[in-house]
């Protein structure tokens, strides 16, 4: 797989709080919120079909390095595009029940493949 590399000021992910500070939440109310959009398959799939589809920069490069988890990449992106809260807050993942953590990986790894096969032409020589 070719690794495909952005400037951070282009990351979608960095315009929408990934990186930032938590802003008027304490971090209990952070990580209920992202344990709240994970558990809700219908939801976190709006999130994830969004980033696919408008993430251009981010996409390209967190899920063209295979050494990242891109599964947990694309859980807390999808924190970061719904509430603007940081990737630091991703414990709310271990909130979640075994089955509602299996239900999101499956989910969101459902959309690394789509995104993976509509990119096939820039990752693979």
């Amino acid at each position: 797989m070719n690794r495909i590399f952005h400037p951070w000021d282009k990351w979608e992910c960095y315009k929408h709080n990934f990186f930032g500070s938590l802003k008027g939440l304490k971090k209990p109310e952070a990580e209920e919120m992202y344990r709240s959009l994970l558990s809700n398959p219908s939801r976190f799939e709006e999130c994830l079909q969004e980033i696919i589809n408008t993430w251009k920069y981010s996409c390209e490069h967190n899920l063209s390095n295979k050494d990242m988890n891109r599964v947990a990449w694309l859980g807390q992106a999808s924190l970061a595009l719904k509430y603007q809260i940081p990737a630091d807050y991703r414990n709310g993942y271990n909130l979640l029940s075994v089955k509602e953590q299996e239900t999101a990986d499956k989910l969101a790894q459902a959309y690394l493949d789509i995104w993976e096969v509509r990119n096939k032409d820039l990752l693979w020589d």
